[in-house]
């Protein structure tokens, strides 16, 4: 349902503002090597929550549980990279979170929480992987997977 889905994938951002793709090269390394210091993770959706923006607007959006193993990779690319402090700037700080959808108006949007919660089936999956993405420059300015990073010293494709 997000309305950027053409733009982007479904994703949790972990750090922003982006890096500029020229700089990819030479941080690439730093990224493998505190990925590969934090092993694969299981997360679960199961809950709706919303941001709330100017103007009545909102966006839904799931709560990845257990929200720690998140915030400890957040914290440890951000310790590499405090450039990118724009999610820490919020009062609650860093949320992890996955968009799914925005709306215009209180009324709609729980009634769109109530809609998707009430269809929803909880998901659960193992994440193995952070990926690097970027953007071209407008009118493309999709987001594409520049580089996979596995998480963990060694990966099992089982």
């Amino acid at each position: 349902h997000d309305r950027h889905v053409r733009r982007w994938m479904p994703h949790i951002t972990l750090l922003y503002p982006f890096l500029p793709l020229h700089t990819f090269s030479k941080v690439l390394p730093q990224l493998i090597s505190v990925c590969h210091t934090i092993r694969p993770f299981k997360l679960m959706l199961r809950r709706i929550h919303h941001f709330r923006h100017h103007s009545d607007h909102y966006t839904l959006w799931f709560v990845p549980e257990p929200a720690l193993p998140l915030i400890s990779l957040h914290n440890a690319l951000y310790q590499i990279f405090p450039e990118c402090d724009d999610l820490d700037r919020y009062p609650n700080g860093f949320i992890p979170h996955l968009s799914i959808d925005q709306v215009r108006g209180r009324l709609n949007m729980e009634k769109l929480i109530k809609e998707f919660q009430a269809d929803w089936k909880t998901c659960e999956f193992v994440v193995r992987v952070v990926v690097l993405i970027n953007r071209g420059t407008s009118p493309d300015d999709v987001f594409r997977v520049h580089h996979y990073i596995m998480l963990g010293e060694t990966y099992d494709h089982n």
